[in-house]
């Protein structure tokens, strides 16, 4: 599925800045500054954007994968020695 450049996405942001200047001397004037800022995540408006994401998807490739990794565990748990909660 392409996304229009045309979806109706937005994210929202808010902040604040405040600052304050301190004349230490004739020739010294300090500022002082302090911003905050936050931005939520894009979202879209209408819920368009993630409907194909609902669909099953199978790779390519997973069937190979699932083989290969079947085989590397199979393997694998043959090396472990079988232990019982049981065993006296």
């Amino acid at each position: 599925m392409q996304r229009l450049a045309t979806s109706p996405e937005q994210n929202n942001s808010w902040g604040f800045f405040v600052q304050d200047d301190w004349k230490v001397s004739k020739s010294l004037t300090v500022t002082i500054g302090l911003r905050w800022g936050v931005r939520t995540a894009l979202h879209e408006r209408y819920n368009r954007s993630v409907l194909a994401l609902t669909r099953p998807y199978v790779q390519p490739f997973s069937a190979t994968a699932a083989a290969n990794y079947q085989a590397k565990d199979a393997a694998l748990i043959s090396q472990i020695p079988s232990i019982s909660p049981w065993a006296a």
